[in-house]
């Protein structure tokens, strides 16, 4: 019996040994496989993310450029709306100074005149001079 026992204790530990041979063999191909899985999540991530990060330089770069190009648009309309302002006041100018010449050339053409008396306040418009307001300068 004894030996029977000790027969039944070594068949035991033998299945037993390859039982947890059989189970370490699959624990390291279930580690193995999931490292792998691991590796390829990971790679596929990095990809993704690589993919994105060069779609967002391309849409920023584009960004960047429409924004420098709408920059020189305002610069070059800004540019232009100065220049067209000081022509404006360039031309406002010469009017000004045109004007200037009119009226000097009218009052040398109709000298005032300096009433003499009461009389001639009594005179119609038409003998006033047309460059003052009625009644003189002091008004």
């Amino acid at each position: 019996m004894k030996a029977e026992a000790d027969e039944l204790i070594a068949n035991a530990r033998t299945e037993a040994d390859e039982t947890l041979a059989k189970a370490k063999a699959e624990a390291a191909e279930l580690l193995a496989g999931a490292r792998a899985e691991a590796h390829n999540t990971l790679a596929r991530s990095q990809a993704e993310a690589e993919e994105r990060l060069q779609r967002s330089q391309e849409e920023l770069t584009a960004l960047r450029d429409q924004a420098e190009t709408q920059m020189r648009e305002i610069q070059a309309d800004t540019e232009a709306v100065w220049k067209d302002r000081r022509e404006l006041l360039d031309d406002i100018r010469g009017m000004g100074g045109g004007l200037v010449d009119l009226v000097n050339a009218a009052a040398a053409r109709f000298p005032r005149r300096e009433p003499a008396g009461p009389k001639e306040e009594l005179l119609e418009p038409a003998a006033r001079d047309e460059t003052e307001p009625p009644g003189g300068r002091d008004g």
